[in-house]
Order: structure tokens, then C-alpha cells, then sequence
């Protein structure tokens, strides 16, 4: 009994396979590591790309009535996601310097056409600012120092008289203003007029009637926005 027992074992031996089980392969390992650090990397860079659009920013902090030096003006990287909005900044220093700050501007805030006006008041003139709906001020399209009539319409129906208040009034600055939600977009437009009796005129018509502005355009200019 002990023999048989004993060739049963040695049969067992002699049918036994050795199974070699495969090592980690360290360099193989480390290789996937530096391809993985490297693939996430360039992910990283592809997203963090520097912003590609220069606009004109406040160099410093600017008061408002105060004409801009060029030194107050910086040029500032920014992607800006709506495309109307980035329609409303300058990105040439040369458009901004010179006019004066309507409103105080903080540093590094982009400078846009409601912030500024070109120009000083000339000798004797007035200026008046007012809220008008944008589809009667040429849409929102009006830029600080194109002249504008001032049409005054009095009454409704076919008793109406519409009336020039003020004829080449210059603007001086258009604030776009929130009506509200549902509420007609306004503009807050403030304009140069030279004689009184147009003052007196368009102060009248902002309080019994309704205004439009019609933009004056030089015969032989194209207009540029």
C-alpha cells in the first residue's frame, strides 16, 4: 500500500507544468505614465490659450470729467462670449485719447463709446441729457460726435404736428439704459445744441410730446462704426 502510494506521487511529479507568471514590466509602465502626463499637458495648454483680442483699457483709475492722457490707457487681452458686447469696446488708444470721462472709469475696466466724449463744448452752447426709446435714436447706432435733428411730434392722429426742436445738435454721448424686463431698450443721449430757443424747444418737446433723431450725414461721408 505504501509503494503504490508512493508511485502515484511520483506520477503526480513527474505530470506537474510549471506556470511562470509574467513580472511587471517596470519600463513599460513608466513609459504609459510620461504618455498619459504628456497627452493631458497639451490638453491643458490647448485650453488655456492667452486671449487673442486687444481692447482699450483704463491704465489707472480715471475721475470722470477728466480728459484721457494716453498714459491712463493700457491694451488688455479679453475673450468676451457675446459678440455684441465686444462690438462696444474701442481697441485703438487713438479713438480714446483725447475725449473726456463721462463716468469715473476703474483700472483695467475696457472703454467703450458711452463712457467717453470727444471734444469740448464750443463758445455758447448747452447741453441736455435725456431718455429716449432706441428705435427713435437710430436704433442705438448713434456714436459721440455725429449731429442729430430733434423731430418733436405733438398730438396723435391726423391733429399731430411734428416740429424740428433743434437742427445739428452734436452727441456728445449715448448711454445704453435696462427699460426693465419686457421694456423697450432706452438710450440716455446727451447732446451739444448752440442756440437757446432749441434748448428751450427740445426741453418742451421731452415734456408735452415725443422725440426722434434723425442722423445728419455730410454729403459725400460714409458713415463708419
Amino acid at each position: 500500500m505504501l509503494q503504490t502510494n508512493n508511485a502515484n506521487r511520483s506520477r503526480l511529479d513527474d505530470d506537474t507544468i510549471a506556470i511562470n507568471r509574467p513580472r511587471p514590466n517596470l519600463r513599460a509602465l513608466i513609459g504609459g505614465l510620461l504618455i498619459a502626463g504628456a497627452a493631458i499637458g497639451a490638453y491643458e495648454a490647448a485650453t488655456a490659450r492667452p486671449p487673442s483680442t486687444i481692447y482699450v483699457a483704463a491704465a489707472s483709475y480715471i475721475p470722470a470729467g477728466s480728459r484721457i492722457n494716453p498714459s491712463e490707457l493700457t491694451n488688455e487681452p479679453a475673450e468676451l462670449e457675446d459678440a455684441n458686447s465686444a462690438s462696444l469696446y474701442f481697441r485703438s488708444a487713438s479713438e480714446v485719447t483725447g475725449s473726456w470721462a463721462l463716468a469715473p472709469i476703474q483700472a483695467g475696466e475696457l472703454i467703450g463709446p458711452g463712457m467717453i466724449a470727444r471734444g469740448l463744448p464750443s463758445a455758447n452752447t448747452r447741453e441736455i441729457s435725456f431718455a429716449v426709446d432706441s428705435d427713435r435714436a437710430m436704433g442705438g447706432a448713434l456714436l459721440p460726435g455725429e449731429q442729430v435733428d430733434v423731430i418733436a411730434t405733438y398730438g396723435t392722429g391726423t391733429s399731430a404736428i411734428s416740429t424740428i426742436a433743434a437742427a445739428d445738435a452734436k452727441v456728445l454721448s449715448v448711454v445704453p439704459e435696462s427699460g426693465g424686463f419686457g421694456a423697450a431698450p432706452v438710450d440716455v443721449v446727451t447732446l451739444e445744441v448752440e442756440r437757446a430757443n432749441q434748448l428751450l424747444a427740445l426741453a418742451n418737446a421731452l415734456n408735452a410730446g415725443e422725440v426722434y433723431l434723425v442722423l445728419v450725414s455730410p454729403a459725400g461721408t460714409e458713415r463708419s462704426r
